[in-house]
């Protein structure tokens, strides 16, 4: 039988969510990351199921300055979000 699982982490709850700057290859700071991350309206809208997420990649990458979406989809991807132990 076939599990699935949805997993809901507010944000280093049970998932450490590292450096994402170094992981994904940004020219910014983490502050400067994370204030654009916590403020895109994008961000709000995949996270809460408004954009697919092809759309997601497609725009938000935009914004990071990634030429196209399989360039930041690939980048975004490096990003590894291992859980904290014990979670």
């Amino acid at each position: 039988m076939q599990r699935s699982v949805l997993l809901f982490d507010l944000g280093g709850v049970l998932v450490d969510l590292a450096d994402p700057v170094s992981s994904i290859g940004l020219n910014m700071t983490s502050e400067e990351f994370w204030a654009m991350w916590l403020s895109s309206p994008l961000v709000h809208q995949f996270e809460t199921g408004k954009l697919t997420t092809d759309e997601f990649v497609a725009r938000f990458g935009a914004e990071l300055g990634f030429a196209d979406a399989l360039e930041f989809d690939r980048a975004l991807r490096r990003w590894h979000l291992p859980m904290f132990h014990g979670a």
